[in-house]
C-alpha cells in the first residue's frame, strides 16, 4: 500500500474499529446481566435496524461517495450533497410517521414480541443513523479520517454512558438499551448536521442529478438487502426453526466472529475511495499488488483472532467474564464465522471492476445469489447441525460471492493474482480452524502464532525484502502526512 492509504486504513480502521467496538464492549454485560432470550430480542432488533437502514438509503450513499470523489468543483460537490440528503430526509420522516401508526402491530409481526415502545424506539435509531451517516461519507470522501476517528469515538462513548445509566442504574433491561442507542444516535445527528448543512441548498435541488445518483445507486438497494440476508437473516431462520433463546446464544458468537469484519470494512473505508481516485483506476498492476498482499494480511489476522477468541471470552474483568456462562455453546460457531468474512473480504477486495466500469448491476446480482444460496443452506443446514449450521450456511454464501464476482471480473476488468500465495493462505487459515477443535492450551496457541510467520516464509509466501518493505511503509504512514 502506499503511505495515503495506509495512514487512512489504519484512521478509518480505528474509526470503524470504535464504532463497532460497541459490540464487544458491552458483549460481557449483556451476556452476563442478560438472558439468552432477551438477548435473542435485541438481535432482531437490531437484525429488523440493519435491514431497513440498508433499504431507506435507496443506494444513495454509495452514488454519492462515487460522484463527489471526482467531482471538479464545490458547486458540483454541493449539488451530489443536496440531491442526496434532502430526499433522505423526507423519506425517513414519512418512514418514521407510518411507523409510529402501526407500531403495534409491526412490533409483533417482526420482532415476535408485544414490546411497541420498543418498536418505535428502533424506527428512531434507522432514521437518526440514516441521516448521520451522509456527513461520515463526506468526511470520508474529503480524506478527513481524524474527524471521522473522532465522531466515531462520541458514537461509542455516549452509547456506553447512557446504557451505563438506563441499564445498569435504572435497571431498564431491554428498553434500556435501545433507548441507550436512540440518545447516542440523535447526540451524533446533531453533531454532524453542520457538515451537511453548511453544503446543501434548495437551489441545487435537481431532478436530473437526483436521477443520476438513483441511477447508479439503486443497484444498492438490492446489493444491500442481500447482503443484509447473507448476514442476519439466519436470527430469524434460527427464530422460526429453533427458538428466541438460540438466536441470542448464536447472536453472541457471531459478534465475536465479527472482529474480523471490523478488520475487512476498516480497510474498505480507505479502499473505496482510493480505487475510485481517477489516477489509481487506470493502474491494474497497483491495484493488483494491493489485492494480492492485503488478502495475505486478512489471512493472517483471520488465524489470529480464530486461535486466541476462546481464551479471551474466559477474562474476567469486575466480576464480569467477555462471555456469560449460559452463552459459551456460541464459541462453535466462531471459527466459521471469521472464515466466512476472510471470503466476504476476498470479495470486498475485487469490487474495483463493477465500480470504475459502472457495471454495478452485477453486484446486486452476485450478492443477490449468495442470498439465495443463504436461505437455502440455513434451512437445510440449521435442522441438522443447529446454530453450527448457520454458520456453515453465512461460511459458503461468502464463498460463492468471492468466486462470482472472481469469474465476472475476468470478463470486465481482469487482475493478476498470486493464486498461489492466496490458496496457501486459505490452506493455513483451515489448518488453525483444524487446531482450535483441539481447544490447545493457551502456551501451544501463542507458539502456532509465533510459526505462523516463519510457515509463510519457508512456503513462499512472504520474504525478507517484502518484510522491511512493509515494516518502512507503515512507518512512514503513521509519522508522515
Amino acid at each position: 500500500m502506499n503511505n495515503r492509504l495506509t495512514k487512512e486504513s489504519i484512521l478509518y480502521g480505528i474509526g470503524h474499529i470504535s464504532s463497532r467496538l460497541i459490540t464487544f464492549l458491552l458483549l460481557p454485560l449483556f451476556t452476563n446481566i442478560l438472558s439468552p432470550y432477551e438477548y435473542g430480542i435485541i438481535a432482531l432488533v437490531y437484525t429488523f435496524i440493519a435491514f431497513l437502514t440498508v433499504i431507506l438509503h435507496f443506494g444513495l450513499d454509495t452514488a454519492l461517495l462515487r460522484h463527489y470523489k471526482p467531482a471538479e468543483n464545490n458547486d458540483e460537490k454541493h449539488q451530489y450533497i443536496t440531491n442526496t440528503y434532502i430526499p433522505l430526509l423526507i423519506i425517513n420522516i414519512i418512514i418514521f410517521l407510518m411507523f409510529f401508526i402501526l407500531k403495534d402491530t409491526l412490533s409483533v409481526y417482526l420482532l415476535g414480541v408485544d414490546m411497541p415502545l420498543i418498536f418505535l424506539l428502533m424506527t428512531s435509531i434507522i432514521c437518526f443513523d440514516g441521516l448521520w451517516s451522509i456527513p461520515m461519507i463526506i468526511l470520508r470522501a474529503d480524506n478527513k479520517p481524524i474527524a471521522f476517528v473522532g465522531f466515531s469515538l462520541l458514537n461509542v462513548i455516549s452509547n456506553i454512558l447512557f446504557i451505563i445509566f438506563l441499564v445498569l442504574y435504572l435497571q431498564l433491561g431491554i428498553v434500556g438499551v435501545v433507548a441507550s442507542n436512540v440518545l447516542s444516535s440523535g447526540l451524533l445527528f446533531l453533531m454532524t448536521a453542520p457538515i451537511i448543512f453548511k453544503k446543501i441548498s434548495f437551489k441545487y435541488l435537481d431532478y436530473q442529478i437526483f436521477k443520476k445518483l438513483f441511477s447508479f445507486g439503486s443497484p444498492f438497494i438490492f446489493a444491500g438487502i442481500f447482503s443484509m440476508i447473507i448476514e442476519l437473516s439466519d436470527r430469524y431462520i434460527i427464530k422460526y426453526l429453533l427458538d428466541l433463546e438460540m438466536v441470542g446464544i448464536y447472536n453472541a458468537g457471531y459478534k465475536l466472529g465479527m472482529m474480523m469484519l471490523l478488520v475487512v470494512m476498516a480497510f474498505n473505508m480507505a479502499w473505496q475511495p482510493f480505487f475510485l481516485d481517477k489516477q489509481n483506476q487506470k493502474n491494474r498492476q497497483i491495484l493488483s499488488t494491493f489485492i494480492n498482499n492485503t488478502f495475505l494480511v486478512f489471512s493472517i489476522l483471520c488465524c489470529v483472532v480464530i486461535i486466541f477468541v476462546e481464551p479471551l471470552t474466559q477474562i474476567n474483568f469486575l466480576d464480569y467474564k467477555i462471555l456469560g456462562d449460559s452463552f459459551t455453546e456460541s464459541l462453535i460457531v466462531v471459527p466459521w464465522i471469521c472464515l466466512a468474512y476472510l471470503f466476504h473480504g476476498a470479495y470486498i477486495l475485487q469490487l474495483p471492476g463493477p465500480y470504475i466500469t459502472n457495471k454495478t448491476k452485477s453486484i446486486a446480482v452476485i450478492r443477490g445469489l449468495g442470498a439465495l444460496s443463504n436461505i437455502v443452506l440455513n434451512f437445510y443446514l440449521i435442522p441438522r447441525h443447529g446454530i453450527l449450521g448457520a454458520a456453515y450456511a453465512t461460511c459458503l454464501s461468502f464463498f460463492i460471492m468471492s468466486i462470482l464476482i472472481f469469474l465476472y471480473n475476468q470478463k470486465i476488468f481482469p487482475i493478476s493474482y498470486n493464486y498461489y500465495k492466496i490458496y496457501c493462505s486459505l490452506f493455513i487459515v483451515l489448518i488453525f480452524i483444524m487446531m482450535n477443535w483441539f481447544n490447545p492450551l493457551l502456551i501451544t496457541r501463542f507458539l502456532l502464532l509465533l510459526l505462523l510467520p516463519i510457515i509463510l516464509f519457508l512456503m513462499g509466501c512472504i520474504n525478507e525484502e517484502k518484510i522491511h518493505l512493509i515494516k518502512r511503509k507503515i512507518h512512514r504512514a503513521l509519522w508522515t502526512s
